[in-house]
C-alpha cells in the first residue's frame, strides 16, 4: 500500500470518528433535557365561602369562688386543675380541730365519732376547676380561705375584638363559625356588644357562645370565621395549583398537554379561602391535569416528569 493511500485511509477514519462522537453527543443531549419533577391535580367541582376571619379568646363568664368552710384540716382531695366536675361532686374532705383531736387521742373508735367532724365540701355546679389554691393534705386553713375556683360549663364565651369597620358585617352575621387549633369547627352566636373601643387598635369587643356545651380551658386562641360570601357547585383548585405575578394581577396554572409537556394557562379567579381558589375561567375539564407542587419558576412550556 502507498503512504498516499495510507494517509487517505487516515483521514477517513477520522472523520468517521468525528462523525460518530457528534451523533453520540446530540444523542445524548436529546436524552438529558431537564425535566421538573411535578404533582399534578384535577379540577374539582364544589363550594367555596370566603370569609373574615378575627381571633377570639376563650373565657368563663361565671366563677365560683370555693372557700374552706370552718376552721380545720384537709383530709382529702378530689381535683387538679382543669379537672372537669359535675354538680354534687365531693372536691374536698375537712375535718374539724375537735375531730383531729379525738383521733389523735384514739377515741374515734365508736361507731357514733364516724362522721363526726367531717365536712364535704361540693361542686355547686358543672364546671372546670379554674384555680387550684389547696391541694395539700394536712393543711391546717382558717374559715373563709380560698380553696379552688370553679368555672361553671355554661359560661364559657369567646371575646372577639372586632375593627370597627367591620363592625357591620359582623352585626349581620350573628351566627357564625369558631375554628379550634386542632381545625374543630364550633357553630356560635354573638350575644352581647360591649360598649367601649379600644383606643390603640380601634376595636370593639363583642361576646359569642357556642350554640352547643362545650368545655375549653380559659384564654385559648382561636379563629371567628364571619361569612361574607359563598358560591356552590363552582370550579375548585388548591392554591398551590394558582401562580401569580408580583403584583397579583395576573394569574395561571401549569396545565399538561401530555406526559410530559405543561404549558401556561391564564385563569381568572374568584372567592378564596385558607387552602382552595375558585377558577371562573376558562373552564377545566375535569379530567384536565393540573400541575400543584412544582410549578414555581417553570417556563411558559416546560418539560416535565410526574411524581406519583
Amino acid at each position: 500500500m502507498t503512504t498516499q493511500n495510507i494517509i487517505l485511509l487516515f483521514i477517513l477514519a477520522t472523520l468517521f470518528s468525528c462523525s460518530s462522537q457528534t451523533e453520540t453527543e446530540t444523542e445524548s443531549t436529546d436524552h438529558s433535557v431537564a425535566k421538573a419533577k411535578v404533582t399534578i391535580i384535577s379540577p374539582t367541582k364544589g363550594s367555596i365561602e370566603n370569609s373574615l376571619s378575627l381571633f377570639a379568646k376563650t373565657q368563663y363568664l361565671k366563677k365560683n369562688q370555693i372557700n374552706a368552710p370552718i376552721v380545720g384540716y384537709i383530709s382529702k382531695v378530689n381535683i387538679y386543675l382543669g379537672k372537669k366536675v359535675h354538680k354534687g361532686d365531693v372536691l374536698y374532705v375537712m375535718e374539724t380541730k375537735e375531730r383531729v383531736a379525738l383521733k389523735n387521742k384514739g377515741q374515734l373508735l365508736d361507731a357514733t365519732f364516724e362522721n363526726f367532724g367531717v365536712i364535704l365540701i361540693k361542686a355547686i355546679d358543672n364546671g372546670v376547676i379554674s384555680t387550684f389554691d389547696k391541694q395539700q393534705v394536712g393543711d391546717y386553713i382558717l374559715e373563709g380561705t380560698l380553696m379552688c375556683t370553679l368555672a361553671e360549663n355554661n359560661s364559657l364565651a369567646f371575646k372577639i375584638d372586632v375593627p370597627f369597620e367591620n363592625l357591620n358585617l359582623v352585626k349581620l352575621n350573628p351566627n357564625f363559625t369558631i375554628e379550634l387549633p386542632d381545625q374543630t369547627q364550633i357553630d356560635a352566636k354573638i350575644t352581647t356588644y360591649l360598649t367601649t373601643v379600644n383606643n390603640l387598635n380601634q376595636t370593639q369587643a363583642v361576646i359569642a357562645k357556642a350554640k352547643k356545651s362545650i368545655g375549653l380551658p380559659e384564654n385559648l386562641l382561636v379563629k371567628a370565621l364571619f361569612p361574607i360570601s359563598k358560591n356552590d357547585s363552582t370550579q375548585i383548585l388548591p392554591k398551590s395549583a394558582v401562580q401569580t405575578d408580583e403584583l397579583m394581577t395576573e394569574f395561571w396554572v401549569m396545565k399538561l398537554i401530555n406526559d410530559s409537556t405543561a404549558v401556561k394557562t391564564i385563569v381568572n379567579t374568584g372567592l378564596k379561602d385558607d387552602s382552595q381558589i375558585e377558577i371562573i375561567s376558562p373552564l377545566f375539564d375535569l379530567t384536565d391535569r393540573i400541575i400543584s407542587v412544582g410549578a414555581y419558576g417553570l417556563e411558559d412550556t416546560a418539560f416535565v416528569k410526574i411524581q406519583k
